[in-house]
């Protein structure tokens, strides 16, 4: 089963707070007990403006010594973008490629664990809704359950149900 989770946020600057916020991201969709998930493929797109975005995408299959800390993952996110780190793709006004069915992430509708089915390839955009529109208009629109807020509880659960799916 591939997993292909995409982030997309708008950015000025690469603040402190944006960086926790991505190594979270990395992090969650990533890692999995003491290992890394081989089957999942994260791109992280950081958008400028509608004509200037980078994106960075990292194919657990590939990557090595990445950590679950918080500062271990920063760091990996930094050394990315400066393309210090061999494995990850740094590519500059390229929209990631996504595989249906594409599930993205919004504050109403469905929740993500009532939609997400069994595919071997699906795809979960999270981040800024008003950029997810721009990379497809394919989404099955899903939400979180009431109170959890954070990007990284979407993946956690998208991980979990797909997971239950290997399981049976």
């Amino acid at each position: 089963m591939r997993r292909y989770i995409t982030y997309v946020r708008k950015y000025n600057k690469l603040t402190r707070n944006l960086l926790t916020e991505l190594s979270h991201i990395l992090t969650s969709s990533l890692l999995i007990s003491f290992n890394i998930r081989r089957d999942t493929t994260l791109s992280i797109v950081l958008s400028r403006s509608m004509e200037e975005s980078l994106t960075l995408i990292i194919r657990g299959s590939i990557i090595k010594q990445l950590r679950a800390d918080e500062e271990s993952a920063m760091g990996f996110i930094k050394a990315a973008l400066q393309e210090r780190i061999p494995h990850i793709m740094v590519l500059n006004g390229i929209r990631p490629k996504v595989h249906k069915p594409i599930y993205c992430l919004n504050f109403t509708g469905p929740t993500l664990e009532d939609v997400v089915k069994c595919t071997p390839k699906s795809t979960l955009i999270i981040g800024d809704i008003e950029l997810i529109k721009t990379i497809t208009s394919e989404c099955k629109w899903v939400s979180l359950y009431p109170g959890i807020y954070r990007l990284e509880d979407a993946v956690v659960i998208y991980h979990y149900v797909l997971d239950r799916c290997s399981a049976t």
